[in-house]
């Protein structure tokens, strides 16, 4: 995969969730959820539209389990993005 880390930024109206069962480890893998009032921090990353394909495999986007949503973010300066995010 072809990326470079733009560094950390922020969801705004989200908070983290783990709504996508996993019932072999009797889990959940995480996910973000709406919440006007709280916010989701992470990395931001730049890649390239074949890398971007590829982690739709790995997220099982085809799948159905996550879908891949187009978000606002911004970086702890204050920068704004708008970010791809999988959503479960």
């Amino acid at each position: 995969m072809n990326f470079r880390e733009l560094g950390t930024a922020c969801l705004t109206g989200h908070q983290l969730s783990f709504s996508l069962p996993c019932q072999l480890k009797g889990m959940g893998f995480a996910s973000i959820a709406p919440a006007p009032d709280r916010e989701v921090w992470g990395v931001l990353y730049e890649m390239d539209e074949s890398s971007l394909r590829l982690l739709d495999i790995l997220e099982w986007v085809n799948y159905g389990y996550y879908t891949r949503e187009s978000l606002p973010a911004r970086t702890k300066d204050g920068k704004a993005y708008t970010a791809w995010a999988y959503v479960a």
